[in-house]
């Protein structure tokens, strides 16, 4: 189990690890620094192997186990402002030998060698070495080798029943079309309110969204997770919606910074961690000619 109390003492217990000194400073990173973001992610998944037994769904993707219920907590900015809560069971020196002057590559390698290991009854280290040059051809065979060898040190696989299995419903296209639907949907709405800021920015958006969907082609688990996302938002553009009332005025002048917020921290996602689609400002972003 894991509360926001938790996720405040680990941050406190990894600070030096993760190289930051205060709540701004974790603040100014997690919102301009890839590496740092990913360095979050790789150490809140491997924490677990170190007794902390929180509750973060976690996806394979391209840079190793991804959780977007974690990137909610980070990206709020008064995250540390919260009350730690001590992590019973954590081992906090030994998690940070493990993880401390550790690379990007390494962190990578290890945290997906972990996740392969979960599932897999017997998974090699020629396993790990051919697997991983196979979805990261950028890391060297050495630290993967490196990363093998120090989680089977330390033996992190006494238990092997760590995760649970999650089960994802597989007609998630027809989930898809349903919320390609709602986005059209709420683009013909917002057409009506003219062409004020706020109209921009959420057409814009709903826009963007709907050219990632037709051209998405990932895996089901993948899938379903951006399909989760994705959702959420539309909810949240519904929500302001009703709040206007319809009325164009009313929605002229209402304060949209959170859902601008929401919608780049969407975009990072589908950039950087899925790597299928870039940013909508991003100087390789091509809007398609009509037919």
């Amino acid at each position: 189990m894991s509360t926001i109390g938790h996720f405040v003492y680990f941050i406190n217990c990894v600070k030096d690890s993760l190289s930051f000194s205060d709540a701004e400073e974790f603040t100014a990173k997690i919102r301009n620094d890839f590496d740092f973001r990913l360095k979050v992610q790789k150490f809140v998944y491997i924490s677990k192997y170190f007794g902390w037994n929180h509750s973060y769904k976690y996806i394979l993707y391209i840079r190793g186990p991804y959780s977007s219920a974690l990137a909610d907590e980070y990206y709020n900015e008064d995250i540390l402002k919260y009350s730690p809560l001590e992590i019973e069971g954590f081992d906090s020196n030994s998690f940070n030998d493990f993880v401390g002057g550790k690379t990007i590559p390494y962190l990578e390698s290890a945290s997906t060698i972990l996740y392969y290991m979960d599932i897999e009854e017997n998974f090699t280290r020629s396993d790990a070495i051919q697997k991983l040059q196979m979805i990261k051809p950028h890391i060297d065979s050495e630290i993967v080798r490196n990363a093998y060898e120090d989680i089977i040190r330390l033996n992190f696989f006494k238990n092997k029943n760590l995760y649970e299995i999650v089960v994802i419903d597989e007609n998630l296209d027809n989930k898809k079309e349903i919320l390609l639907n709602q986005i059209n949907a709420y683009v013909n709405y917002f057409s009506d309110f003219g062409k004020c800021n706020n109209s921009i920015i959420v057409s814009g958006s709903l826009d963007y969204l709907s050219m990632v969907l037709e051209k998405e082609t990932l895996d089901l688990e993948m899938k379903n997770d951006l399909l989760e996302l994705l959702s959420n938002y539309v909810s949240d553009v519904k929500k302001i919606y009703d709040l206007s009332d319809g009325n164009p005025r009313v929605f002229e002048y209402m304060n949209l910074n959170s859902l601008e917020n929401k919608f780049n921290r969407i975009q990072d996602y589908i950039s950087q961690e899925l790597g299928i689609f870039p940013r909508l400002y991003d100087s390789e972003f091509e809007l398609d000619e009509g037919d």
